[in-house]
Parts: C-alpha cells; structure tokens; sequence
C-alpha cells in the first residue's frame, strides 16, 4: 500500500488485464503466421512497432496523455536518458523474442515470456515483500501446466507426421 491507502481492484481494471492476456496470446501467433509467409524478423519487429506507435499516438492525443508526456520529458532531463536505454534494451528483447517465435513457435515464446513473467514476480517478492497466497502458486501452475501440455502435444502432433 502506497501512502495508506488501500488497493481495490475494479471490474475495469480486471477487463484491461484480461484484454492485456488474450492479446499477448494472440501477437505470437500472428508473428508466426507472418514468419511462415517469409516475413524477416526485421519486418515483422519494424511494422508491429509502427502500428503500435500510431495506435498509441492517436489514443494518447485522444486522452490527453500525449501533452503530459511530452511535457514531462520536457521538465526532465534525466528521462530522456532512462527512455533511450529502455528502448535500446526493448529493441534487444523484442528481437530474441521474435527469433524464438520464428524458429521454435508461439508456444514455445509465449512459454518463455511467461517464465520471464514469472521471474519478474518471483524478483518482485524479493525486493518489495507482499503478502503470500497460495493463489500465486495455484496460477502459476495452471499456466505454465497449460503451456507445457500445449507445447508437448504440438510436438507429438509434429513427430507423428514426419
């Protein structure tokens, strides 16, 4: 809790996470499918970018948020510094990911962004302790379980008609 005030969750907060979810599981997919059309990895990177940024553009004009960023990086120097090393790191992380999309599947990165995930949570409990459930257990067992299982019966699939 910040400042005591407490957290609530809302039923809006819950959709744009749920939203956020089934995206995230829909960009590997179409990456792949892109990739098996012979897109480069360049190609697809560039133009997922580009439609992110226009999209972003138009929705921060659209709200308001645009004008408080710019004036933001505006009043501080130091910002300008930590948003071309956050993007220079991006750029690093978005190119292994979509090697992995390109010569292992969706799965198998939506797999390993998931573990990331999980590493970032587990690094977070580290820093910043919070109470335990036993629901971040459950969770994260019935993710990574589904993964694994949709990865082991992809390769089964794979084998069988070789």
């Amino acid at each position: 809790m910040l400042g005591g005030e407490q957290k609530v969750s809302t039923v809006y907060g819950m959709s744009l996470q749920a939203l956020s979810v089934i995206a995230d599981s829909f960009l590997p997919n179409f990456q792949q499918a892109l990739f098996r059309q012979g897109a480069s990895t360049l190609e697809v990177t560039y133009y997922t970018n580009l439609y992110v940024f226009v999209i972003m553009t138009f929705l921060g004009g659209g709200t308001g948020h645009l004008l408080g960023a710019y004036n933001f990086i505006l009043s501080n120097a130091w910002a300008v510094m930590y948003l071309t090393i956050y993007t220079i790191v991006a750029y690093v992380a978005i190119s292994f990911h979509m090697r992995v999309v390109s010569r292992y599947g969706s799965v198998i990165a939506v797999l390993v962004g998931n573990i990331r995930k999980a590493g970032t949570i587990a690094l977070s409990f580290l820093l910043f302790p919070k109470p335990f459930s036993w629901f971040y257990v459950y969770g994260t067992l019935l993710v990574f379980g589904g993964l694994t299982a949709t990865a082991y019966v992809k390769d089964r699939r794979r084998r069988s008609q070789k």
